[in-house]
């Protein structure tokens, strides 16, 4: 009897062990058809897409570095774009310090989701966060939804830092969702109905760029005077 309940034990062991070696590899051939789909493009964008989607792909390093390489090929023959950050732009810089910036305040990457929520929902209009859109669902109600975006600069040395803090970002905007349905509907994201789920997702978008840090070096030394 004992015999049999060891060799049912590694049965179940051997199971779980299959599953988990099945799952790993639907997990890989997942990020090797995404990374697929994307890397033979030129366009710039297509790299950021994938950055933003795949932010735990082994790819992301690489896909990064095409994301700069193809956006400035395009800068340099037609020009950066013209975007106004003003009243909109929710500053993040990623480095090798201890600390993120976040609107140049130094915090930790784990803080990064309840910062970046309470920027979102932006509860007392501070004027240094970013505006409240005034929108019209397909109801005719009238809906305030936030009108930031995050502007994401990293020194490509740091993109473990990165990867974390997009998908801490994402977490925000879960819960952003989450805060409108609650304050809208009286319930949470999770049970609503099919048609204010798809109201909530059409309003509430996730707005990113991404940038190199430079860190600029002031020479404060007065000129000669010849």
């Amino acid at each position: 009897m004992r015999n049999f309940k060891i060799g049912i034990l590694l049965f179940c062991v051997i199971l779980m062990n299959s599953c988990y070696q099945k799952n790993g590899e639907r997990s890989t051939n997942s990020d090797i058809e995404a990374w697929d789909s994307v890397k033979s493009s030129t366009n710039y964008y297509d790299y950021f897409s994938f950055i933003i989607g795949n932010e735990d792909s082994r790819y992301f390093d690489t896909a990064l570095i095409r994301y700069f390489k193809y956006q400035e090929i395009l800068f340099d023959s037609l020009g950066p774009p013209m975007w106004d950050c003003f009243d909109r732009c929710i500053s993040v810089v990623f480095t090798k310090s201890d600390s993120i910036l976040f609107e140049d305040e130094p915090i930790l990457v784990d803080d990064l989701n309840k910062k970046s929520l309470t920027y979102l929902i932006n509860e007392n209009n501070d004027e240094w966060m970013p505006e409240q859109k005034l929108v019209k669902d397909k109801n005719g109600y009238v809906r305030y939804v936030s009108n930031g975006f995050f502007y994401l600069q990293t020194d490509l040395v740091s993109n473990y830092k990165l990867k974390k803090g997009i998908n801490e970002i994402k977490l925000a905007y879960k819960n952003y969702k989450n805060y409108l349905s609650e304050k809208w509907f009286r319930v949470k994201f999770d049970k609503l109905d099919r048609d204010n789920k798809e109201l909530i997702d059409t309003l509430v978008k996730q707005r990113f760029e991404i940038g190199k840090y430079y860190k600029f070096i002031i020479n404060e030394d007065e000129p000669l005077n010849e």
